[in-house]
Parts: structure tokens; sequence; C-alpha cells
């Protein structure tokens, strides 16, 4: 269902990018995706987003109102944790990687109108974002190998953020998102003396729309 989900999105994404009479009518639009995100897991004893990764991907926006749009994003994007410090080398620095298939939903609200030029300069975003792991590394570290083979492969995370647009093609975004579910549940696995787990992450993205 998952794989599905993921895959009719971004059929959906590629046939805006080739249908340049939607396009042109400016009832639809289309971007390309890229940046990097900034990470933390809760519950690792560890604070602060300090796993930097990539990200990277499609995005495409149907205009609802002149103000309002509804846009669908399919991402890879790389997240994880990572000790702020080697702990004086006393311990191995603690990091996991983990590599993601993201599918943003997004509502946008567009301000700060150039009448000039004749775009909207300000989006604010509110949305949700089903993610897909599809690959985990894992050093040494204080978690129990299990806790990291029972990682949650699916997830579901609330984000909120802002776009400001240079011009009507080229924007920067920056984005906080933050788990619904959790990466992992110890209520499910009783017998590990283990923290639940739940990531959030930050994303600084460049855009341009065609």
């Amino acid at each position: 269902m998952a794989k599905k989900f993921v895959y009719t999105v971004l059929v959906f994404l590629i046939c805006l990018f080739t249908n340049k009479k939607l396009i042109g009518q400016q009832r639809f639009s289309a971007g390309i995706i890229a940046g990097v995100t900034a990470s933390q897991i809760d519950g690792d004893l560890s604070a602060g987003f300090n796993k930097i990764g990539l990200s990277g991907g499609l995005k495409a926006t149907t205009f609802l109102t002149d103000k309002v749009d509804l846009s669908f994003e399919i991402l890879f994007s790389q997240r994880g944790s990572v000790d702020e410090i080697d702990r004086n080398n006393a311990f191995v620095q603690q990091k996991l990687h983990l590599n993601y298939v993201a599918v943003p939903v997004i509502m946008g609200y567009n301000d700060w109108y150039d009448e000039e030029l004749e775009f909207y300069h300000i989006k604010f975003q509110l949305g949700g974002s089903y993610g897909r792991l599809i690959g985990s590394n894992f050093s040494e570290g204080t978690w129990p190998v299990a806790v990291v083979n029972n990682l949650n492969e699916n997830n579901i995370s609330w984000l909120v953020g802002a776009t400001y647009y240079l011009n009507p093609n080229i924007g920067f975004t920056f984005r906080y998102n933050s788990f619904i579910t959790l990466l992992f549940n110890t209520k499910d696995f009783p017998s590990l003396n283990a923290e639940s787990l739940r990531s959030r992450y930050l994303d600084l993205h460049a855009l341009y729309m065609f």
C-alpha cells in the first residue's frame, strides 16, 4: 500500500513535468528541490539537530485560489542522530543514519505580492508527510541492537514552514518537521531496556519552479 502511494505521487509529478500545457495555464506548476536536513531523535540521550543529511526531489502545486495552493512533493531525505561530541573519546561517538522516501502534502498561503513582477514573495506552509524508511546504518553506541533492527519503517509527521521567493522561479524553504508516529515504541518490546524514539528534523531547501 505504501509503495503504491509513493509510485502514484511520483507518476503524478512526472506527468506535470511533461505536460507543458497544464503548467502554462497556471493551474498547476512543478519544480525541483535540493537541500539539506538537520535532524535529531528524542530518546537517544543526545540533544541538538546535529545529524546533517541531503534532501531533494520533485514538487507539484495546484492553485486553489489566488492565495491558497496545495502541493505534493516526493523527496529523498537523509535523517538520523549524531552525538554532539565524542564524549572526550571515552566512548565511540554514536551515529544513526536513516534514509527515507518522503511524500509531503502541504497547504500554502501566499503573501507579500510584487505588483511589478506579479508574484508573491512569501508562502507560509502547513501540512503532513508520509515517510518510508529505505535504509539505515548504525555505529556502535548505547542502544541495544534490537532497537535499531526494529525501527518503524513507516511514519507520519506534521510540518510547518515558509518559502521566500527571490523571483517567480527561485525560492528558499525552511521547514520544521516532527513525527506523529514513534520511530521506536518501547511498548512493543517490553523486554528491552530502551526509551521510545521520536524523530524531529529541519529542512532547508532551494527550489526552482518551472
